[in-house]
């Protein structure tokens, strides 16, 4: 049994962190709650390395909406990443939106979205933007995993290696093995996170709009029309 996944691993040592217990399940690898000193924070093994992967964690999270990565290191063979402790809720949007509400709501994408694009401008791609990988904080939301960010490096793309796990509605391009990778790829996810506020669902025949759905009849169409070229499969700005 692998010391990471055994009872052992419970106030052991990682370097300079005390390990007191699991934290919930990632798609990244085994994660745990853990002691620097008296302050809670978090180790992210990463299990499932990927040859792209951004060779400077903390420098990819340097935007204020993304969760950022307070170290690195290396135990039993894996890499690690050092987090905050997680003390934001997930992201959730109410059954009903209140008049007015809606606009916060559409803000806080709009935060997420300069996140991105932040990444996008040192070629770096997310790949995992899903609303349970977002957290509110009521005033502004984080968005996790922008560490295990995948690097261009001046290219237009990147290979697919297979299924993206943990995220709810992947782009067409994340479900095929060797498929390339872009911009876009990250821009769709931005569009499913929107869509919701839009009365968008996903269906057999894709992504359609019915306005009974839409949690706020005042939103506006062009809001609408931003969301559903973000969806389209064709590279769209």
């Amino acid at each position: 049994m692998s010391i990471l996944s055994s009872r052992a691993n419970v106030a052991r040592r990682v370097g300079r962190y005390t390990l007191v217990g699991a934290s919930e399940s990632s798609v990244d690898g085994p994660l745990y709650r853990a002691l620097d000193g008296d302050t809670v924070v978090r180790l992210q093994f990463l299990a499932n390395p990927e040859p792209d992967r951004v060779q400077d964690p903390e420098k990819a999270c340097l935007h204020p909406c993304l969760e950022p990565v307070l170290g690195s290191g290396q135990f039993a063979g894996l890499d690690y990443l050092v987090l905050p402790e997680d003390t934001g809720r997930r992201w959730q949007y109410a059954i009903a939106i209140q008049p007015g509400d809606w606009w916060h709501q559409i803000e806080m994408i709009l935060e997420v979205a300069s996140a991105v694009a932040s990444m996008h401008a040192r070629d770096l791609l997310h790949l995992r933007l899903d609303a349970s990988h977002v957290r509110d904080h009521g005033s502004h939301l984080t968005v996790h995993h922008a560490g295990t960010a995948r690097d261009l490096r001046g290219r237009a793309s990147l290979p697919c290696l297979g299924p993206t796990y943990g995220i709810a509605h992947p782009a067409p391009e994340q479900c095929l093995f060797g498929a390339g990778l872009t911009r876009q790829t990250d821009v769709y996810q931005l569009g499913v996170l929107l869509a919701p506020l839009c009365g968008i669902q996903a269906g057999r025949d894709g992504w359609t709009r019915r306005i009974g759905n839409c949690p706020s009849q005042r939103i506006p169409e062009s809001i609408a029309e931003v969301c559903t070229t973000a969806l389209r499969r064709a590279d769209s700005k």
